[in-house]
């Protein structure tokens, strides 16, 4: 299991820097009772994962081994596998194959290649704002605050991304905070309001694991609703690397219908 409790520390990616292809592949076994589309997406999310760690290497995240510690073995991997999808190296994914077989235990495999970006340019050390989440287990329908703490001048873009919606939609615009922040806030503060809401797809259990993202920008910047992590990850690289933060805050919400005691 603690080979499992692992997460990438990668750097984001400036527009200058030109992707690598790299191919994956992963298999998911699955019965009756978990769809072959659920199987085939978990197969997918593995052999992008195995990508990521092959090129880029494994550190190990306090904060997903405590978040790891309270759930279970699939979603814990599915939160660490959102974490390092979310850390800005995957600006492409093309699906070269798709082959399910078995009768009553069958397995779904999946090969891919993944367009990783290494990050070329220079971040500003003194533009290092806190930012977290005042809470990372959650009940379904539970308020819960982003706390930020500035070290510079900086405006904020929230999104959190589901690993359960459809890839082009998997990263979701939450808010922008339009004045600047130049001291400690508690978010939410009108109009915005947070609650934690459990996925509306089928989600094999009662825990669901997603990744709150902050972007902290020196200018004010506008981004479009919805975009897939690819989308996401380019847009991010047209923002300098030393006007910009982005912090990602790993999450769980518990389904409010299941019985779940939190620890």
């Amino acid at each position: 299991m603690e080979k499992q409790i692992l997460s990438l520390l990668f750097s984001l990616i400036t527009s200058s820097s030109q992707p690598e292809w790299h191919r994956g592949e992963a298999i998911e076994s699955f019965g009756p009772d978990v769809s072959e589309r659920a199987a085939c997406m978990a197969a997918e999310n593995k052999a992008i994962f195995s990508v990521v760690r092959q090129v880029a290497g494994e550190a190990v995240s306090t904060s997903q081994y405590q978040l790891c510690n309270e759930a279970s073995e699939e979603v814990c991997q599915m939160l660490i596998s959102s974490t390092s999808y979310t850390e800005g190296m995957v600006t492409g994914m093309r699906k070269l194959s798709t082959e399910v077989s078995g009768s009553s235990i069958r397995s779904c495999k999946v090969a891919v290649e993944v367009a990783l970006t290494k990050d070329s340019g220079k971040s500003d050390i003194g533009f290092d704002p806190e930012i977290r989440v005042s809470k990372t287990q959650l009940r379904e329908g539970e308020l819960f605050k982003v706390i930020v703490n500035p070290t510079q001048p900086m405006f904020l873009n929230l999104f959190y991304f589901s690993p359960y919606l459809e890839r082009h939609e998997q990263v979701q615009f939450l808010y922008q905070f339009e004045e600047v922040i130049t001291s400690k806030v508690e978010l939410p503060d009108l109009p915005l309001v947070l609650w934690a809401t459990f996925p509306k797809t089928k989600v094999n259990g009662n825990i669901a694991g997603e990744v709150m993202i902050a972007v902290a920008t020196k200018r004010p910047i506008s981004f479009r609703k919805t975009f897939s992590l690819a989308e996401f990850n380019q847009r991010i690289q047209e923002i300098p690397k030393s006007e910009r933060r982005v912090v990602r805050m790993p999450y769980l919400v518990w389904a409010k219908d299941k019985s779940h005691k939190l620890q």
